[in-house]
This record gives structure tokens, sequence and C-alpha cells, in this order.
């Protein structure tokens, strides 16, 4: 087995795990251990403290068909850990008078729809905006994860939303959609593209060497880690990354130019003081209520001391960063299979760096998958027969969406290129099923002669999306294509 040790430095905390004796290095080859072989997809990690990386390590593959090795220079989709250049952008034009966090956004975007309230900025950055997530939102509407999604995708379905999720600053409800709104707003503001934008006023200032904004799905980029998944009986298969969602992720970059930048997070080098302080300020509620979520970073205690975290998962690239400030210490950690737990990962190197005890013990529940919970109710109170027909929405490009009774008595629920899925009853004309980010319920509506007319479709980061009888489609139903067939 091989692995790569760009550069470390022996660090010796006294009071700290690394009194063992135990070099760090070789601690967190320990952590890594797994990753660290020839037949299998790998990973990096970066340490920074007082501004100086002192442990960069790289595991395991970064191309397995071309038997290209995951070295310092590999670079990785860092997905939704992208988001917090996206809230330093705007956060550093705020700062410069050049536009206000409490300006609705169509100030910027005209094109968007008007809502019952003002969507503003400072919504949008601390996901309280009540936009709806575009990830479920393509999927429904007969996209597959295979396929080229980009920022004009996104908000053309941005503009056909007709509803919020809830009035803006009422809860908090993540949305990948606000932060490439905010992209695309700090593109219009400065006048240059958004990749632009962080290149010269972020990227090259800090010495990030390997860091870019993969805003064109076809641009060629050295070194760049393919993605995987784990294959049943063994081995791995690629899953493409067709996406360029500018914004909410698609910066590429590496674990130890993520390093250079969460220092910046302490030194300000980059925006000075005032910004930095800035990004750490959490969302407040119309409640009054603070929220965690700042600009692109989760802002926590760890013991006395701040905690600036981020996730993010995109096909099969996983990453994390954990940035204590007052310490100018962190980790950035990323990989490029499904099966990396990227959190548990930099939350162990992390430890090696602090007092034991010093980070509380992970959730074990977190990232457990979402469980079917639904609760049969008696056949007879809904008659399936009811639900027959085709159905579409004006706010997902009208695709159709076809229901049908199977010979089982069950209720079929069929979208094109997705195959079908079983709705269960949940009460009377009520129905859920599984979706690709967790359950979908399906609340159906009657006209006044009893006849069901449509329904509504609620996910995981999305409410409300009306469905209409489409009365005058005809043809084949999805249903009878068969799973997976294509349009």
């Amino acid at each position: 087995m091989r692995c790569h040790a760009e550069s470390f430095v022996w660090l010796l905390l006294a009071g700290t795990a690394l009194q063992a004796q135990t070099p760090p290095a070789v601690r967190v080859d320990e952590i890594f251990q797994r990753w660290n072989r020839t037949d299998g997809p790998g990973a990096q990690v970066a340490v920074i403290r007082n501004g100086e990386i002192v442990l960069s390590r790289s595991y395991g593959m970064a191309d397995l068909d071309g038997a290209r090795a995951v070295g310092p220079h590999t670079t990785f989709d860092m997905a939704s850990v992208s988001k917090q250049f996206t809230g330093f952008a705007i956060a550093l034009l705020a700062e410069e008078g050049r536009l206000d966090l409490g300006d609705d956004v169509r100030k910027y975007l005209p094109e968007l729809p008007v809502f019952s309230r003002p969507v503003t900025l400072r919504h949008l950055v601390h996901h309280t905006s009540g936009v709806r997530d575009w990830v479920e939102l393509l999927y429904l509407s007969g996209f597959q994860f295979d396929d080229v999604w980009e920022v004009p995708e996104i908000l053309t379905l941005a503009r056909s939303q007709k509803r919020l999720n809830f009035d803006p600053g009422s809860e908090e409800l993540y949305s990948n959609t606000g932060y490439n709104l905010l992209a695309e707003t700090v593109a219009r503001v400065s006048g240059i593209r958004f990749a632009e934008f962080l290149r010269t006023r972020v990227f090259e200032p800090l010495g990030m060497r390997d860091t870019h904004v993969h805003d064109d799905h076809t641009m060629i980029t050295a070194n760049w880690a393919a993605s995987y998944q784990p294959r049943e009986g063994g081995g791995y298969r690629v899953l493409g990354n067709h996406t360029a969602a500018v914004g909410s992720s698609s910066v590429i970059s590496t674990a130890e130019d993520i390093a250079r930048w969460l220092a910046n997070l302490s030194t300000g080098q980059v925006g000075g003081g005032a910004v930095r302080n800035r990004i750490r300020e959490r969302g407040v509620l119309n409640s009054g209520d603070t929220i965690s979520y700042a600009f692109g970073v989760q802002v926590d205690r760890v013991g006395s001391h701040v905690m600036l975290s981020h996730g993010g998962s995109w096909r099969g690239f996983r990453s994390q960063v954990m940035y204590l400030p007052e310490l100018e210490l962190g980790v950035a950690v990323v990989g490029n299979t499904t099966e990396f737990t990227s959190a548990s990962h930099a939350r162990q190197v992390l430890a090696l760096f602090l007092p034991p005890g010093t980070l509380p013990e992970a959730n074990a529940g977190a990232g457990a998958p979402a469980r079917d919970s639904t609760a049969a109710v008696p056949a007879s109170t809904n008659r399936v027969e009811d639900f027959r027909g085709r159905f579409k929405s004006s706010e997902l490009f009208d695709v159709t969406h076809d229901l049908r009774p199977a010979d089982d008595g069950t209720l079929r629920w069929c979208i094109r290129r997705h195959g079908e899925a079983i709705l269960r009853p949940v009460g009377r004309d009520r129905f859920r099923t599984m979706g690709v980010r967790g359950m979908l319920t399906f609340r159906f509506q009657r006209d006044r002669a009893g006849r069901v007319s449509g329904f509504a479709l609620d996910g995981a980061r999305f409410r409300g999306v009306e469905f209409q009888r489409d009365s005058a489609s005809v043809g084949v139903s999805w249903c009878d294509l068969g799973r997976g067939t294509m349009r």
C-alpha cells in the first residue's frame, strides 16, 4: 500500500493527545488506513495551525482505470463546502457598499417571481428564504444525476416557482437554490463571472493555485479525481459529474488549498477584519431566535471556542472542513467515494490537536438513512382507482407524472426516466413514498364533484408543489414503458 506524505511538521502539544509520543502523521495514517490502497478510491487531509499547513496526507486512487494515485495537487469537487466562498463574496460586496443584505433579491435578479413577501439577500445567505431546493425538483422534472445540471437550468426552475416553502424569515430550511441566486447576484453586481470574481478576489491572493469554480461542465481539469460508488459484489462504478451548480457547489480544490482558505478566517488577509467577522454572523428568525447558519458556514461552540464548519456531498465526492479561529486551527478532508465519511474523519484528525474530550462525541444518528415510516391505513379509506391519471406541474417544466392502480391493489407513481414507485396510503387522500432525499408526501385534492383533480407534493426541501390532472394528455403511460426508460 502506498500513501503520499507531502508535508508535515512533527507537532507535539502539551496537554493534548499528541503527548502519546506518536507522530501525528502516523496517527492520521491509522485513521485513513482503509483508504491507503491502490485498488480503491482515496482521500486527502490537511491540517492548518497558525497560518501554516502542519500536516498534509494523500491516500488511495484518483482514477482507478488510469491507475493514477491521489496526490497533494489532485482536485476534488468540494460540493457544499463551496458555499462559504459564495457567502464570503456577498459579505465582501456588502462591506464595499455595492449591495445591501436587506435588499430584495429581485433588485438584482428581476426575472424572479414576485412572491407574497420579498426574499432578501440575507434570507438567502442564512437559508431562511423559503426558496425551494433545486436538487429534488430537477429530479422530479425527469432529470437524472448523470445529466448536465448547470445554472441556466437552475435559474429556469427558480423562475417557474409560484410560491415559497414558508414566509421568508419564519423558518430555516437548507436551499442550494438560494446560493445559486447569490452567486448570480455577485456576477451581476461585479460585472464579471462568479468564477472570475473568486479567482481574482480570493483564490489568487491566498495562493490557492489548484482551485477554480467549475462553471462549465465541458471544462477539462488536470488532476481531477473521478467520483465513485461501490458495486454490489465488489469493485466500484464511476458516478458521472456533469454539474456546474455555481454558488451552491462546484468549487474544485484540494485539501491544502482549502486549509489556506481556512487560515483567512482568522487573519482576514483577504477581505479584512470586517468581512471576517461578518461571515460568522448567524441568522436570526422573525421570532428573534438565532440559528447556527452564518455565511456558508455553521457556527457552533466547542468548549469555550467557536468552531466554523461545513460538509459537502455530491455524486461520489465527500468533503468536510472544521476550523477554530481563536486557536487558528483547522482541518480539511475530502474523498472521492460515497462510502467515505468525511465528517467523522475530520473530527478524528482535529481531535489529535486538541486536549482530550474537547470535541463532543458525534451524534450517532447523524447521517442515518431515512426510514419509510409510513403507517398503513385501511384499504377502504382510499379507492386507488380514483387516483388513476396523468398529472403535471407548471413549476416543473410541465413534465407529466403518471398514477395507476397495480394488479396487487397498490397505487404506482411513474416519472419519465425514473421508473415507478409504490405510493403507500397514510390517510384519506394522502400517500407517501421515498424520494432522493427522504420522504415524499402526496396530498390529493378533489373538485366539487368529488373527483381527484390534482395533488400537492411535499419533500425534504420543498413544500406544496402543485400538480393538476392533465386530461388532454394522451399516449402511453410512463408506467407502461418500464423502469428507467428514456423518452
